[in-house]
């Protein structure tokens, strides 16, 4: 279990950092550019949640009301993975570090792997499964899209367009 805990730790660092990146989330500096998971992984959700909400607010602005429930129900579905994933973090620790009384075995570990695999899932596109990135890469954000493009989140509110 320990293998495993360390193996889904390393990738869930990897994981984050492109998330982090992809979605703009923002992150301390560190001129070391050693970022860890509980720096990486908590700024990726935060972030995720704040553009499901400015995604629904430009959706609002626009009236498409379709629109704000279908990001509701993304926003609400995402919310449980976090939580899950928050809910099963302490079994990777416990079994990466020292503790006398660790005993996992595989079926303690599997919900922990599904439960941030799930959570991973929440940052893709259904349709291709690339994670999803913030547009443009500089400048004011103006979407989420994946890169086939069936998901493409509008961020831009009406006023914003019409250039007031």
């Amino acid at each position: 279990m320990r293998a495993a805990a360390a193996l889904l730790r390393h990738y869930l660092e990897y994981a984050s950092a492109e998330l982090c990146h992809r979605l703009r989330a923002p992150v301390e500096f560190r001129g070391d550019g050693q970022y860890q998971l509980g720096e990486l992984l908590p700024a990726a959700i935060t972030h995720m949640r704040k553009l499901h909400m400015r995604a629904k607010e430009a959706a609002n602005s626009w009236n498409q009301k379709e629109v704000i429930v279908h990001l509701a129900a993304r926003e609400s579905k995402f919310a449980l993975l976090a939580e899950a994933s928050k809910a099963e973090q302490w079994q990777v620790n416990a079994a990466v570090h020292f503790n006398s009384w660790d005993n996992l075995v595989k079926r303690d570990f599997e919900p922990v792997a599904k439960a941030f695999r799930d959570l991973l899932g929440g940052f893709t596109c259904s349709d291709c499964g690339e994670y999803l990135r913030v547009s443009p890469d500089r400048e004011t954000p103006e979407s989420v899209r994946c890169e086939c493009g069936k998901t493409n989140i509008n961020l831009r509110k009406r006023s914003e367009s019409l250039g007031s």
